[in-house]
């Protein structure tokens, strides 16, 4: 009788045991959580110099775990893997205004974020910081913000955006 309980005990231990591997795309899928917008001042000179700070928070999920870039991101063929694009809203419509560039950072590989085994999706929040001089905000209303990442195997992850912004 214990031959036959025995490898059935074992099955069920292994079962147990292994971690549900969750199949997902290589491409990353980000998705919008949240954005701050602060009055404050940056003190780059002598003086201060009024800004507007902001903090844009989204998930994400990478099934092969490859996000964030090495030590050197000059290693990369481009050392940017998160970019966030402006949009200024007229009458309704978005649109892009050339004062206001897109803005581009680095995602720093972290050792904490390698899986082990089979099951190498990778999930999260990234938390980007940046801020706007008041001054060259000063003709828009309101903004909004488009956002993506890219991950080492340089797959491009979905857009999402941000909720409207008022300026004033």
């Amino acid at each position: 009788m214990l031959r036959n309980v025995l490898p059935v005990i074992v099955v069920c231990f292994f079962a147990v045991a292994c971690e549900k591997i969750e199949p997902a795309d290589p491409v990353p899928l980000i998705g919008f959580k949240d954005l701050t917008v602060a009055d404050t001042y940056d003190t780059i000179g002598d003086e201060p110099i009024e800004v507007k700070a902001c903090e844009l928070v989204f998930t994400f999920v990478d099934g092969d775990g490859d996000i964030g870039l090495y030590d050197d991101p000059y290693d990369s063929i481009d050392p940017r893997n998160v970019f966030i694009i402006p949009f200024e809203k007229l009458e309704g419509d978005y649109f892009r205004n050339g004062e206001l560039d897109t803005l581009s950072f680095w995602i720093k590989h972290d050792e904490k974020m390698d899986r082990v085994g089979q099951n190498k999706t990778l999930k999260g929040e990234i938390k980007v910081k940046f801020s706007y001089f008041k001054e060259l905000l000063s003709d828009f209303d309101t903004l909004k913000f488009d956002f993506y990442i890219i991950d080492r195997a340089e797959h491009q992850s979905n857009v999402e955006s941000t909720f409207d912004v008022s300026l004033k």
